[in-house]
């Protein structure tokens, strides 16, 4: 995330940098301290509520569970890096710091890359349990736990947290000499690496989503003409599919929020000119970042209003009574 989202450039930004430094209005300040400080609070908030329930066994402990579990807390520590990214919005001294830019902006980015990785596992595991209903087995091992958790952090910490915290730009190097995600990262890193694997993930899940929703239709069919409450095979299928759908809710705000951002990133870097004179696709980019943090409190409102389970573990972990009815089960 951008450490001067808000601020606006002149007209001279339009044309190249001019070397004068901006500072912050006092009214900045205050907004900037109610915008990121309650977006902390709503992020850490919603997601602390599906680590809370995975920790203390109040939901399954399954596989596509443990993935969620693990999508909140990326999810949840970016609301976090929020909080740090907002002293240096409030502090000119730390917006002209190397080291406290490079340490905001890659855990915003890590934790990011973990939220699609999270992704990308739900799709795999979507896929595998539609295709093999009968045979799918979603209870929790020490393998899996240990294989789930590389496949989320390994890649998003050694790639997009550690490389790029040895091998960063000098703000002084930089167009605008402050803080901002695309010019602390260097810009070959952001070019070969970052952009290209956010769209592979991308094309990865949407391909393999191809061959789910063909057969989710199909099953979803199949349990239409079924007799569910004498099928426990059908009554399986039917919970794999509501999970499926939840999944898709979560997809969808995750793409419809983070791909403006790559794209319009992609134009900046791989032009010369928007690059090292940055005017009014880099105010766009800077209102694209918005949607990429408030998405990470959207999937702990899709899990309450999709899944019965999510619904009596919150209400659980809020102290509100929780009453289980045959309904409420068979939702």
């Amino acid at each position: 995330m951008d450490s001067t989202t808000d601020e606006r450039f002149s007209a001279q930004t339009t044309t190249g940098y001019s070397g004068n430094e901006y500072q912050h209005s006092a009214q900045y300040k205050v907004a900037t301290i109610a915008l990121f400080l309650g977006c902390s609070v709503l992020l850490v908030g919603l997601n602390a509520l599906v680590v809370v329930s995975f920790l203390f066994k109040r939901i399954p402990r399954t596989q596509p569970n443990f993935l969620m579990f693990q999508l909140a807390i990326a999810d949840g520590a970016t609301g976090v890096s929020l909080f740090i990214n907002m002293f240096s919005s409030i502090f000119y001294s730390l917006s002209k710091s190397n080291s406290y830019c490079t340490f905001e902006t890659l855990s915003s980015i890590c934790c990011l890359m973990a939220s699609a990785f999270c992704i990308l596992g739900l799709t795999t595991d979507r896929l595998q349990a539609l295709r093999d209903p009968l045979v799918y087995n979603a209870d929790m091992t020490t393998r899996r736990y240990i294989a789930s958790t590389l496949l989320v952090w390994l890649i998003p910490v050694s790639v997009f947290f550690f490389l790029p915290m040895i091998w960063f730009q000098d703000l002084e190097d930089t167009p605008l000499k402050i803080c901002y995600t695309l010019y602390i990262m260097k810009r070959e890193f952001v070019a070969y690496a970052l952009l290209p694997a956010s769209v592979m993930m991308y094309v990865c899940v949407s391909i393999a989503y191809i061959p789910i929703l063909k057969m989710a239709i199909k099953q979803s069919r199949a349990i239409g003409a079924a007799d569910l409450d004498r099928d426990q095979n059908q009554v399986k299928m039917k919970s794999q599919l509501r999970i499926l759908k939840t999944a898709t809710l979560v997809l969808v705000p995750y793409f419809v929020g983070w791909m403006p951002w790559c794209f319009t990133a992609a134009v900046i870097v791989y032009n010369e000119h928007e690059y090292n004179f940055p005017g009014t696709t880099f105010t766009i980019l800077q209102y694209c970042s918005y949607p990429v943090a408030l998405i990470s409190g959207i999937n702990p409102i899709i899990y309450a209003a999709r899944m019965p389970e999510y619904r009596r573990a919150f209400r659980a972990c809020l102290g509100c009574p929780t009453q289980v009815s045959p309904a409420t089960l068979g939702a």
